[in-house]
């Protein structure tokens, strides 16, 4: 059974960079709503 895989990184790493990619997403939706908000200047 030939690998479909498109990326060249084990599974692990993958979920690992899922992770992250989903921090860093959440991490800017929160300051999103903050500066909207008017809690961060600038």
């Amino acid at each position: 059974m030939p690998d479909n895989n498109p990326f060249p990184l084990p599974k692990d790493e993958l979920l690992d960079a899922y992770r992250r990619m989903r921090t860093i997403r959440e991490f800017e939706e929160r300051l999103h709503v903050d500066f909207a908000r008017g809690d961060i200047p600038g």
